[in-house]
């Protein structure tokens, strides 16, 4: 009915603004342009229809034509032919009514708002997290309202940061006015994300578009240490083995994707045992422009000598990686060394030591380490100092080794001495890649007939220049009978320098039974360092005398030095 009441105002209209031209013939045809417009709820759409229009003039002769006066205007909806049909109108206006519904839908194709503006975005994207994603003409529009002078845009990313906003730029002044805008923005993770672009102009009319975003992952970049060395069951502890950077950084606002970025470190040895792995600290968020960055350490205790290439590996919570190498030259340490003390033995009669060596070693077994080696090993030699052939075998491991744990061993030593003498023992332990240690100490096989028992002091440890004094240097005990009174000593303390010598204290006179003890002490000062060998004798002016020896190591002790005062000159 509203539409009805329309025509039928238009129709009074269009009688009184029409004119006739006095000199048309009766079968003349003139195609005017019925323009009909018709502002309804904010919108103003015009279409355009040729319809013949022939109107009889007075007494059937000349024929009257009319021109339409261009504000005249009429609705362009399909129903207006329908409208004007119930409608009082003349028949001639009435027959053109079908031509104004079979215009109709080509009128689609030339109906044009200019009331609400019309907006087209830019095509979907793709870029890089943490990339800038810059879109010249995110938005176009037009504009056919003769009012469209300001307008206004929003772009909501999809990731919940803020919604960027401002004035559109107007390229075209209209009707139609014309204009568009751009946008950029920097994603923090990867993801699809749906862009929602709205445009609005100054009168309240709006249009909204979508377009998508594919946000890929960027691997991290990774840089590792350097080559390193270290030795052999000593702890390598390398601070910032990695430190990487990633154009990722943490958007908490993104509900529903992803929040946040996250790194994790594997380090292979390269020694077959077990990959360490955690979590990457982060030292700099980051933010669009900033890279997030961060490191990790790395400690490893190696067991054997070698060179190593340790892999480090560094993947990001979307499964972007990175990895890095360098090399680990692991050096051998020579095992140490301890040798029993002084000894004392018969003529034809076995010297069985245990424990003649005991050793310690900071490598350890790791049999993980395929192609490399993976056990230690220690082989031992006893020179008995008496010509005869050298003894040599396996040292026993009693404590194998681990990361903090030395590997510990001893061996064993037996032999007959086949004369009287003093004789020095050396012994050499070597591992299994050539480091050694050797110590050595002495055996003393006195004479069988002596009844003249003699021990002399243990081996001693002095600074150059320091006295050495060494109380009950030398013990005896003398079963002679009748039990003798006088015992005298001479020390050879091996520098070069004269002999010491003395009688003897005689703490227990002998007696029937009971032979007689006694001591005696002695003191020195060595020049310079060495190992020196001192001999001590002793006479019972009874026709027994004994000897017996041992090491003294002097040490080097460094100068002090003392400047002259200040001067003044």
């Amino acid at each position: 009915m509203r539409l009805r009441g329309q025509v039928a105002g238009i129709w009074g209209a269009f009688q009184k603004n029409w004119r006739v031209r006095p000199h048309c013939h009766a079968r003349e045809q003139l195609i005017p342009q019925l323009i009909i417009r018709q502002l309804e709820e904010r919108r103003v759409l015009t279409v355009s229809v040729n319809a013949a229009l022939l109107q009889a003039g007075p007494g059937g002769g000349d024929q009257t034509a009319v021109r339409p006066d261009p504000a005249v205007s009429a609705h362009s909806d399909t129903s207006v032919a329908a409208a004007l049909s119930n409608a009082s109108v003349p028949a001639a206006v009435n027959s053109a009514t079908a031509s104004i519904a079979a215009a109709n839908g080509n009128a689609a194709s030339n109906q044009e708002q200019v009331g609400v503006p019309t907006l087209t975005v830019a095509r979907n994207q793709t870029v890089d997290e943490g990339s800038l994603l810059s879109i010249a003409n995110i938005g176009q529009f037009s504009d056919s309202s003769p009012s469209g002078t300001g307008f206004t845009y929003s772009i909501d990313w999809g990731d919940g940061t803020s919604v960027d906003s401002g004035s559109a730029t107007i390229n075209s002044p209209g009707p139609p006015t014309t204009g568009s805008f751009n946008g950029a923005h920097t994603y923090a993770g990867n993801g699809i994300y749906t862009v929602t672009v709205t445009l609005a102009d100054n009168g309240g009319g709006s249009d909204t578009g979508t377009l998508s975003v594919t946000v890929n992952n960027v691997a991290p970049t990774l840089t590792v240490a350097p080559n390193q060395t270290t030795n052999e069951g000593s702890l390598l502890s390398i601070t910032n083995i990695g430190q990487f950077t990633d154009p990722g950084f943490d958007n908490p606002l993104n509900v529903g994707g992803e929040t946040s970025e996250t790194f994790t470190y594997a380090i292979n040895w390269g020694d077959g045992t077990f990959v360490d792995s955690g979590p990457g600290t982060i030292t700099t968020p980051g933010s669009p422009g900033v890279l997030t960055a961060g490191s990790f350490d790395g400690a490893h205790t190696y067991a054997n000598t070698g060179i190593y290439t340790v892999t480090v590996t560094l993947s990001d919570d979307n499964g972007g990686k990175d990895t890095g190498t360098f090399s680990v030259t692991v050096n051998n340490v020579a095992p140490t060394l301890t040798v029993a003390p002084n000894q004392t033995a018969s003529v034809g009669t076995l010297l069985s030591i245990p424990k003649i060596g005991q050793f310690t070693d900071p490598g350890f077994d790791n049999p993980l380490n395929v192609g490399g080696e993976t056990s230690e090993s220690f082989t031992y030699a006893i020179n008995w100092g008496d010509g005869t052939f050298v003894d040599s075998g396996p040292g026993t491991i009693t404590t194998p080794g681990s990361p903090g744990v030395l590997t510990a061993g001893s061996f064993d030593g037996a032999h007959i001495y086949a004369n009287t003498g003093i004789y020095t023992v050396t012994v050499t332990l070597s591992d299994d890649n050539g480091g050694k240690d050797t110590g050595t100490f002495l055996v003393t096989v006195p004479s069988q007939t002596n009844p003249l028992t003699f021990n002399v002091g243990s081996n001693q440890t002095i600074n150059e220049g320091s006295l050495l004094s060494v109380n009950n240097i030398g013990l005896f005990s003398d079963s002679t009978t009748p039990p003798p009174t006088n015992f005298t000593y001479t020390i050879n303390w091996g520098d070069g320098r004269p002999l010491d010598s003395g009688t003897a204290a005689i703490t227990t006179p002998g007696s029937e039974g009971v032979p007689t003890a006694g001591s005696f002490n002695g003191a020195h000062t060595y020049a310079d360092n060495g190992i020196y060998v001192v001999t001590v004798g002793l006479d019972d002016h009874e026709g027994s005398t004994a000897t017996g020896t041992f090491l003294v190591t002097v040490n080097n002790v460094a100068p002090t030095l003392t400047v002259a005062p200040n001067q003044t000159t």
